[in-house]
């Protein structure tokens, strides 16, 4: 196994929203631009193994979520870009179809 495909990232981005106020398209625009920063080093060589998804419903990021810590690695990323929120000293993120 090299070195890249000990690195991995996974990228979520939600921006349209059904039932809470839509994000417009800046959370897809970060997820794409860190997609860019992360795939590739300065010099071009590889760096991570970068998977993204865009708009999930909530039951979609839980699957992608438990693929994600599944996969062996040295290094992982995950980001998320969209809306949150806080429940009893909990914080969640929010997919597509949060209410």
């Amino acid at each position: 196994m090299s070195t890249h495909d000990r690195r991995k990232a996974l990228l979520i981005g939600v921006n349209n929203y059904e039932s809470v106020t839509k994000l417009g398209l800046g959370k897809q625009l970060d997820v794409s631009m860190m997609d860019e920063v992360l795939k590739e080093h300065a010099d071009g060589t590889s760096n991570f193994i970068v998977e993204t998804c865009l708009d999930p419903s909530n039951k979609k990021i839980e699957e992608e979520l438990d693929a994600f810590f599944k996969r062996p690695c040295d290094y992982g990323v995950l980001y998320f870009s969209g809306h949150g929120r806080r429940v009893q000293q909990k914080g969640y993120i929010c997919g597509r179809d949060t209410k």
